[in-house]
């Protein structure tokens, strides 16, 4: 059951991520195609594209608890 998991987060992931360093590639002047990078580094590719997904999605989360606890009388102080 983890290798199912494991492979599926993998695989969800890596398109993310194929496309954040085709995308940092281009900007190298890389002759990579995005077929290319995604077939070249499955496992770097999912893990950069959980990093891609999980920060923004933590930082919306810690940032909203911080907002729903500041009280409206704090601004009066």
């Amino acid at each position: 059951m983890e290798s199912i998991v494991e492979l599926l987060i993998i695989y969800i992931f890596s398109y993310p991520g194929a496309s954040i360093v085709w995308f940092i590639s281009r900007l190298w002047k890389s002759k990579k195609t995005y077929k290319e990078i995604l077939h070249d580094n499955i496992e770097i590719n999912g893990v950069i594209g959980l990093f891609v997904i999980a920060i923004p999605v933590i930082l919306f989360f810690y940032i909203f608890t911080i907002l729903v606890s500041i009280q409206p009388t704090d601004y009066l102080k």
